[in-house]
């Protein structure tokens, strides 16, 4: 049975798409045959197949010249291996979201769920924004923890950043005792299990 010719139109169609890397199979479906096919039409009217770069047989013409988008981590901006990822290690999504809950607390935007204590990244802004100090007697402690968080209003669900401050216990208690209003408030909070923590105005 005798080979059927291609056209001239074919053959320069063929020609085209394999110099402009086009995947055979791509040329192959435009044609209506398969893969197989253009590779031997090639080899035919055109001569031997170009060698192609393994990182060039799956890209198609419009992609050439483009700029590829890189994926970089949201938090230091280093470049991602994997692309479906958002950051290169737990310690920058630990650090992105600790942020991101600071920018929303100081927008005002942050609202202290239900027995719920203060988020660790809120206490250690206020801690170095007080230079690692008690507000009060200015005392310099090397960990926030020996510091207790104190509300100013008696509300603890009251997370303005003019009502919030970390003082020493000793401090803590002198506010608390010297205040009576503060002191009513730590005791309805204490016997009100429905309104949050018991410990009230105590949040360490």
């Amino acid at each position: 049975m005798p080979r059927k010719s291609l056209s001239e139109e074919r053959i320069t169609f063929i020609r085209e798409s394999v110099s402009n890397g086009i995947p055979y199979m791509e040329i192959a479906r435009e044609l209506g045959c398969s893969e197989s096919a253009v590779r031997k039409a090639y080899i035919r009217h055109i001569g031997p197949l170009p060698v192609r770069k393994p990182g060039n047989r799956n890209r198609a013409p419009h992609n050439k010249g483009t700029r590829q988008i890189e994926n970089r981590c949201l938090c230091c901006g280093k470049p991602l291996q994997i692309s479906v990822r958002k950051f290169c290690s737990e310690s920058c999504a630990r650090e992105y979201r600790h942020r991101e809950i600071v920018s929303r607390w100081l927008r005002g935007e942050y609202e202290r769920p239900h027995n719920c204590r203060v988020p660790i990244s809120i206490k250690e802004y206020i801690w170095k924004s007080q230079k690692h100090r008690c507000h009060k007697c200015r005392k310099k402690y090397n960990s926030m923890d020996d510091l207790i968080m104190y509300f100013r209003n008696g509300d603890i669900y009251s997370m303005e950043r003019e009502n919030m401050e970390l003082l020493c216990p000793e401090c803590y208690s002198t506010m608390i005792f010297a205040d009576p209003m503060s002191l009513r408030k730590l005791r309805a909070h204490a016997h009100a299990p429905d309104k949050g923590s018991p410990r009230g105005n105590y949040q360490k």
